[in-house]
């Protein structure tokens, strides 16, 4: 099944333009330079900014991709050339930001995590940057980005994942030097492993990349109260030594994940690829296990994350109560965390910073901006307002489910 949302005209056009006003947030806040050699941050977005003093911390690997899936979807529902310009501004950042063909093999097809020659990589990060090369890929039918996004599968399954094909959390530099970690959003790395596929086909990429990553999640990670664990080593609120600032839960739910980042749609992923049912199965003991939960959330990411899998769900099963979920959830998750003042540089956007803002410049959370629950938000606002051009950011689906590929003809490098 492929059921799409149908939403009164009215309240399309209202989301379509809450949706633009995000995608319009990202543009009018980007770094843009005329003359681009004199400072490196050209084409940065923003990661985290306090609107009362109006400090910011400028985007790195994530963020830059998280931005031109919006942009992209902006510039597919309306044929804006600006979102096109804007997405590829960010883009061109990102370039730099990979290093090919090198002498090194530890840095050959490495994507840097926040500078050129980072001391670490963060995988599941970078997984996202060479998912949106993909995005890039579709949109332009420039060759180049689909041969990144495969020079990254490489580096990945050669330093990228441990033993056992699991992404580890960290790639120490310039030792490579793995550091193994079990996280709820390390999953989200199969949701590049997917689209690669879609894009290249064959079974590589299935079997080495992303078969591992679903196994697991099946076996460890989900709770008997059909919740996703967001350490699966650790299964109960009490035996969490520290709260997963962006990710877990509060309180009695401390162990489990509210903002699953993409775990859930790489799931979605796998079921369409394989269609074994009882991934499906799973998905939607998960999906009324999410059902459970109500605004406001105690993260400001957690329902915009949940609704783009919610979406995904009831796209692929047509069931009623997945969408009315999302709709009866939205005004307080999320247009109600809508910044008003037109005079404010973040009109348009949504409010709320997850991480501990004493790792900033502290204050209340509420008065932070930043990318990861704006980027959630305007995917989420774009499928439900124009769902015929459905963000693929996030989603098993989107722009006719990517089935149109260009097809690479051999590298561009080559």
């Amino acid at each position: 099944m492929d059921k799409l949302p149908k939403l009164p005209t009215g309240m399309k056009d209202q989301l379509h333009k809450q949706a633009l006003d995000i995608a319009d947030w990202m543009v009018r806040t980007q770094v843009k330079l005329d003359k681009s050699t004199w400072d490196a941050n050209r084409g940065r977005f923003i990661y985290t900014r306090k609107r009362s003093t109006g400090q910011k911390v400028l985007g790195i690997g994530w963020t830059q991709a998280r931005g031109i899936m919006v942009l992209l979807t902006a510039y597919q529902s309306t044929k804006n050339p600006v979102y096109r310009q804007a997405a590829q501004l960010a883009a061109d950042y990102l370039r730099g930001m990979q290093q090919t063909a090198s002498n090194n093999p530890l840095h050959d097809g490495i994507i840097w995590e926040e500078i050129p020659f980072s001391d670490h990589v963060y995988v599941r990060d970078t997984s996202e940057v060479a998912e949106t090369f993909c995005y890039l890929y579709k949109v332009t039918g420039d060759d180049e980005w689909l041969w990144r996004a495969d020079v990254y599968f490489d580096w990945y399954l050669r330093h990228g994942v441990n033993k056992q094909g699991w992404p580890v959390g960290d790639v120490r530099l310039p030792s490579g030097e793995q550091k193994d970690m079990v996280g709820s959003y390390q999953i989200g790395n199969g949701k590049l492993l997917y689209r690669l596929w879609q894009a290249m086909g064959g079974t590589r990429i299935l079997n080495k990349g992303f078969k591992p990553i679903i196994q697991r999640a099946m076996s460890e990670f989900f709770s008997p109260e059909g919740g996703m664990y967001a350490n699966p080593l650790v299964r109960s609120a009490d035996a969490v030594k520290s709260e997963m600032a962006h990710h877990g839960g509060r309180g009695g739910e401390a162990h489990l994940t509210l903002n699953d980042d993409g775990a859930g749609v790489t799931l979605l992923c796998a079921y369409k690829a394989t269609r074994q049912q009882a991934i499906l199965a799973q998905l939607e003991t998960y999906a009324a296990w999410t059902m459970t939960k109500k605004t406001p959330l105690p993260t400001f990411s957690g329902f915009v994350s949940m609704g783009n899998f919610m979406l995904d769900l009831y796209r692929q099963t047509g069931r009623k109560d997945y969408l009315q979920w999302v709709l009866d959830n939205l005004d307080a998750g999320l247009l109600k965390l809508r910044i008003t003042d037109r005079k404010s540089e973040d009109y348009g956007a949504i409010k709320g910073e997850d991480e501990p803002s004493k790792g900033y410049w502290g204050g209340e959370q509420a008065d932070y901006t930043n990318m990861r629950t704006n980027a959630y938000a305007a995917m989420l606002l774009f499928k439900l307002a124009d769902p015929k051009n459905w963000c693929p950011g996030y989603s098993a689906f989107g722009w006719d489910e990517l089935k149109a590929w260009p097809k690479m003809k051999k590298s561009p490098q080559a």
